[in-house]
C-alpha cells in the first residue's frame, strides 16, 4: 500500500533520531553525518551511487553540498562519500520542493526538524512548516488576484497605461 504524502515526509522525518544536545548549533550536513554515526552505519555511498538512488544528477547533488544541505566525508583520493541516511535527507529536500519550499527555506527548517525529533515534535513541526507555507501561499495567491483585477480593468480603458491620480484603480469609462 502507499503511503500518503504526508506520512511519506513525517516517516522521512522520523528515520534521523539522535539527540538535541549533541546536534545543537550544528549545521544541518553536520546532523546528517551525525545521524549516521549515532545509528552505527559504517557503509557509505559514492556520488554516483546517491545519484543513482535519488534520481538526482551529481551535478544537483554537488550544488546542495554547496548550499550547505548535504555533507560528504572525503577518501583518500578525494572522492565523495555519503552516510546511506543521506538518501532519505535528498528525498525531503525534493518533496520540500515538490510542496513549494525553497532550498533557503529547506536549509532553515532542517535544524528545526531534527530538535523537534529528539523531542518527539516532528509531526507538529512539519505540519506547522505546512500550515505557516500555506499561509503563504493564500498571500501570493490573494495578491495576484489584485493584480489580475487591476489588469482586466485597465485593459477597458481606452489608454491602459495612462497614470491614475491618487494611485485608486481607474475605473472603465
Amino acid at each position: 500500500m502507499r503511503r500518503s504524502v504526508r506520512a511519506e515526509a513525517c516517516f522521512r522525518v522520523k528515520r534521523f533520531r539522535v539527540s538535541a544536545v549533541r546536534l545543537q548549533g550544528a549545521s544541518s550536513a553536520d546532523k546528517v553525518n551525525s545521524v549516521a554515526a549515532a545509528e552505527g552505519s559504517l557503509a557509505t555511498m559514492r556520488i554516483g551511487e546517491l545519484a543513482t538512488a535519488t534520481g538526482l544528477t551529481r551535478e544537483a547533488l554537488r550544488f546542495y553540498e554547496t548550499r550547505g544541505l548535504l555533507r560528504a566525508s572525503r577518501t583518500g583520493n578525494g572522492y565523495r562519500d555519503y552516510a546511506p541516511q543521506t538518501v532519505a535527507l535528498v528525498q525531503y529536500i525534493r518533496l520540500a520542493q515538490q510542496l513549494g519550499f525553497t532550498l533557503a527555506e529547506v536549509g532553515d527548517a532542517l535544524p528545526e526538524l531534527w530538535s523537534a525529533q529528539a523531542d518527539g515534535l516532528a509531526d507538529t513541526q512539519v505540519a506547522e512548516l505546512l500550515q505557516r507555507k500555506l499561509g503563504a501561499i493564500d498571500d501570493r495567491i490573494a495578491g495576484l488576484t489584485r493584480l489580475r483585477h487591476e489588469l482586466v480593468t485597465r485593459l477597458a480603458l481606452a489608454c491602459p497605461l495612462a497614470p491614475v491620480s491618487d494611485g485608486a484603480i481607474a475605473e472603465p469609462p
